[in-house]
């Protein structure tokens, strides 16, 4: 299955009734260029889950950057964040989806 496709399936996995009014995915560009996604992991399995911050800088337009927002009571702190450059989205998700399923 590849990435996208994956994460739509682990999107709808987590969607009960409830998470979905309040969490989510979001995907954004970067003026820089490049790209920024989140996923919101209040109520989901990987919610404390530990994950090692990783930057990778290959080029100018090659990096990634992914982190995990330290638990807190605040539901804006669940959160997988990872930025990259203009062709670096589906690695960005590979990353998550090798966290999630590890």
């Amino acid at each position: 299955m590849d990435s996208l496709a994956w994460l739509q399936n682990w999107y709808v996995q987590q969607c009960n009734g409830d998470w979905e009014h309040q969490n989510g995915i979001s995907i954004e560009t970067l003026d820089n260029p490049g790209w920024m996604l989140k996923i919101q992991l209040i109520n989901t399995p990987l919610d404390h889950k530990p994950f090692e911050s990783l930057r990778i800088d290959r080029t100018k337009t090659d990096w990634i950057d992914c982190s995990l927002k330290p638990w807190t009571k605040s539901r804006d702190e669940h959160v997988f964040q990872a930025a990259g450059g203009p062709l670096n989205l589906e690695e960005m998700i590979q990353i998550f989806r090798k966290w999630a399923e590890s």
